[in-house]
């Protein structure tokens, strides 16, 4: 950091051209006999607050461990706080010098990302220099439920990720107060809290009084949290990770019975054979027209064979999307990973892979096809260490005889046509890569 600083610090032009800056400035302590404790970056924190003063084109800023960082340095507080041109603000431990920091902000913020490290101030007041500014905010680790009188609205935030892992949940009715006009919500929160938690948690919701988010278009959050929430509105993506059955099925029928979701991307963690079952009972009568898959196939002990794992799981969901009459669009994609990071040293792994490359996929398209009257393609993908080892893409071709469209034709698409119709559609993949893409458009 020292010789950067030096070096900008030599040619004026060079300060002009830094755009974006991120750093991470864990403080270095020694001891110094009984007076405490000094800190051996002083002198650095001088010279980066001397280049942020002259960084007039800086638009991007993460600066982790900023609070200890702040304290530490009067003269980065004054620097930070008198930059105009930042857009984008990142850092973590949060608390109450970042809190005044944001208070004396110069610049019209429009990303956040916060790491709350026990700041007194709420979310709301800490950010409310850029009520009409701010459009993504991601907080982790808050402790706040935003509630919904603090007279504090964010109307241009169209972006909200909510990270934590203690047992603390702000309401829907508190954010839909503060941002009405949401689009996007990541309820990133642990998914193993028990049912008796979440059974609280959605009657102090359902008691609850508000008109619903008819703003919000994306939801990404596990199964339970969807179901704990009580969503008063439908929601047209809905990205449900972490759903590890036997105990979550109920979750998933509740919550799709109130977000309606069109579009369904479902994380399935591996289960046993029996547990599949419940697939065939999964789905209420709702409109969902594309449907994607994610299983993850981890060699151990439930999935003795993950062939015969796929396969049953196709059947059952053949039985649980017949009351999906608006399905068009099908994907899956089945990700093969074994606990030895050397997958190919592993003799039975490669075993498992040839033996899914066995898998009629273009049957058991056509099996769901047969339920799904309205389904048009089905695509499968199978992965391993990030690359597709199979890829079957199909197209159904039905009469046009009135009352006869449980026996359509199929069509087998090109690997080129089959991975472009997957990066076309909002819940697909157009490779093992970018099977996470529309996870990730969330953060945007």
């Amino acid at each position: 950091m020292e010789a950067f600083c030096h070096f900008v610090l030599k040619n004026p032009s060079r300060i002009s051209m830094i755009f974006a800056f991120s750093t991470s400035l864990a403080p270095q302590l020694t001891y110094e006999g009984e007076d405490g404790l000094r800190c051996e970056t002083n002198d650095v924190l001088q010279l980066l607050a001397e280049v942020l003063t002259k960084a007039e084109n800086l638009t991007r800023l993460r600066i982790d461990f900023l609070e200890d960082t702040l304290c530490q340095s009067p003269e980065l507080f004054s620097a930070l706080a008198s930059i105009r041109t930042l857009k984008t603000m990142k850092t973590s431990d949060a608390s109450y010098r970042t809190t005044q920091l944001l208070l004396s902000c110069s610049s019209s913020l429009e990303v956040v990302d916060l790491c709350m490290g026990g700041s007194d101030c709420e979310p709301p007041a800490m950010l409310s220099k850029f009520q009409n500014s701010l459009t993504v905010l991601h907080l982790s680790y808050h402790e706040s439920d935003f509630g919904y009188d603090h007279g504090i609205i964010f109307p241009c935030v169209r972006s909200l990720c909510l990270r934590h892992i203690a047992w603390w949940n702000p309401t829907l009715r508190g954010l839909v107060y503060t941002f009405p006009n949401l689009h996007r919500l990541n309820w990133d929160y642990e998914e193993d809290s028990d049912e008796e938690e979440m059974e609280e948690v959605r009657e102090r919701d359902l008691a609850m009084r508000y008109d619903g988010w008819p703003s919000l278009d994306m939801v990404l959050c596990c199964a339970q949290w969807a179901y704990a929430l009580a969503f008063r509105s439908s929601v047209r993506y809905w990205l449900c990770n972490y759903f590890c059955p036997p105990e979550n099925w109920h979750y998933v029928r509740a919550a799709l019975m109130e977000i309606r979701p069109t579009h369904l991307r479902l994380t399935i963690h591996p289960v046993g054979l029996q547990s599949l079952d419940q697939l065939a009972y999964i789905f209420p009568e709702v409109g969902i027209t594309h449907l994607h898959l994610e299983v993850q196939l981890v060699d151990g002990p439930c999935i003795s064979s993950p062939k015969q794992y796929i396969e049953t799981l196709l059947t059952k969901l053949g039985e649980g999307i017949s009351v999906l009459t608006q399905l068009q669009f099908f994907s899956a994609c089945f990700d093969f990973r074994t606990g030895d990071s050397k997958i190919v040293a592993n003799r039975s792994a490669v075993v498992e892979i040839e033996a899914l490359r066995l898998v009629d996929f273009v049957g058991r398209g056509l099996h769901l096809a047969r339920h799904a009257q309205q389904m048009t393609h089905a695509c499968f993908q199978v992965s391993s260490s990030r690359e597709i080892i199979v890829g079957e893409y199909t197209r159904f071709i039905r009469t046009a005889m009135p009352h006869d469209n449980s026996n359509p034709t199929v069509e087998i698409l090109t690997t080129t046509e089959g991975r472009n119709l997957l990066a076309e559609s909002p819940v697909g993949g157009g490779d093992a890569d970018s099977c996470f893409a529309f996870t990730r458009a969330i953060y945007t």
